[in-house]
């Protein structure tokens, strides 16, 4: 068969119009330098959390429209519809996080059991997001021990567990699967703890539930490796999601001020080491493993690619998955779903002041990803001038 050119601009923007190809070279143009990044991330938190009207109209009309679905449930149907319309799959993800009250925690899960009923009856939608930070109190994630939360004398350790078997419980049901996001390292131990003991409920007879590894940390390979061991001592699926990680400054930060052993690898060829083998550890186990690939990065969107081919798989075999988020690595995705491989975007929504801390993390990890934002501005210069050449063309006949 013929390999995925992922060069091909007409497909990876088919989906967008001149107006918006010219509206996100813009904002990649702009969140290519570092210090208007820093200054806006600040401006953002200030003036959402005061209440300043102007602010939230720009975040809006900016980073807003390229990277979110739209601020309810409703409001990404027509979304999903466009993406299905050029073979891509959508992940939904309620971008709300590190939530405490009660009444909060609770409302969230319904959120999330509200998406997973929408994936239910959308064929194109094949995964929802939950964030365990969402669902649990800040402080009882960080003090988290190993008991089972099932039979844990502490009711709001039972709480949590409540909600996330619920949710994962419905999407068993509906044919849906939840990825279990990753996040902090200092609320990690609760959401792995978790995770395996969802995973070791419901992916007895496919992988409903995915762990989500985040392989910029240096222990996680080795966590992926034994959590592959125990999976299969244990008789289930292993669902993985790989990522690079999301929370570079804030986890050498905390390491620094607290004294112990910064925890995330130390330069980015160790990361990219890393996820490839994580990669094809997965996927030379896809009898016993469902990876999803959830990267920007070309040359690993690639390995898996081939991988898939090397092992003489069909392209879609149900083990096998790529995501990129909303508004990034259409390159990837669309080229990708268009040459026959399970290829999805990562589709967060929710109000501007909830959704917020994830649009700070998407302009702060330019300064790790600069090389990926850099190809993104590229792409869409090369599609407009794609473009405008053959209106050229078209004119002149």
């Amino acid at each position: 068969m013929k390999a995925v050119d992922f060069s091909n601009t007409e497909i990876a923007f088919a989906y967008k119009t001149d107006r918006q190809l010219r509206r996100a070279a813009r904002l990649f143009r702009l969140i290519n330098r570092p210090r208007i990044v820093r200054f806006l991330s600040g401006l953002g938190i200030w003036g959402v959390k005061v209440g300043v009207p102007f602010v939230e109209g720009i975040i809006r009309r900016t980073l807003y429209t390229q990277f979110v679905g739209g601020a309810h449930l409703e409001d990404v149907e027509a979304v999903i519809r466009l993406l299905a319309d050029h073979g891509c799959f959508s992940v939904l993800d309620f971008a709300v996080e590190g939530k405490n009250e009660e009444e909060e925690l609770d409302a969230a899960a319904e959120e999330f059991l509200a998406a997973i009923r929408f994936a239910t009856r959308t064929e194109s939608v094949s995964v929802v997001t939950v964030k365990v930070s969402a669902l649990a109190p800040n402080q009882a994630l960080e003090t988290w021990n190993n008991d089972d939360p099932a039979e844990a004398p502490d009711p709001e350790m039972a709480r949590v567990y409540q909600r996330l078997d619920r949710i994962c419980r419905t999407a068993s049901e509906g044919g849906v699967s939840v990825f279990i996001d990753a996040e902090q390292s200092w609320y990690q131990d609760a959401i792995d703890d978790l995770a395996t003991q969802m995973m070791r409920k419901y992916n007895r007879d496919r992988v409903v539930v995915y762990q989500t590894y985040q392989m910029y940390r240096k222990d996680r390979l080795d966590y992926l490796q034994n959590d592959f061991e125990k999976a299969r001592k244990e008789g289930y699926l292993l669902g993985a999601k790989l990522v690079r990680g999301a929370y570079l400054d804030g986890e050498r930060e905390r390491a620094r001020a607290r004294g112990y052993p910064d925890p995330i690898l130390p330069d980015k060829p160790s990361v990219d080491r890393h996820f490839n083998s994580a990669l094809l550890f997965c996927a030379d186990r896809h009898e016993h493993i469902s990876v999803s690939a959830a990267t920007h990065n070309l040359i690993s969107s690639k390995l898996l690619a081939d991988k898939i081919e090397e092992l003489g798989l069909p392209r879609n075999h149900p083990r096998f998955h790529f995501c990129q988020l909303y508004g990034m690595g259409d390159d990837m995705t669309f080229n990708l779903a268009r040459a026959g491989y399970n290829a999805a975007k990562y589709l967060p929504y929710g109000p501007v002041k909830e959704v917020l801390p994830y649009l700070i993390r998407r302009m702060e990890e330019n300064q790790a990803m600069s090389y990926e934002f850099n190809r993104e501005y590229q792409l869409i210069v090369k599609e407009l001038k794609r473009r405008s050449h053959q209106k050229k063309q078209i004119n002149t006949k």
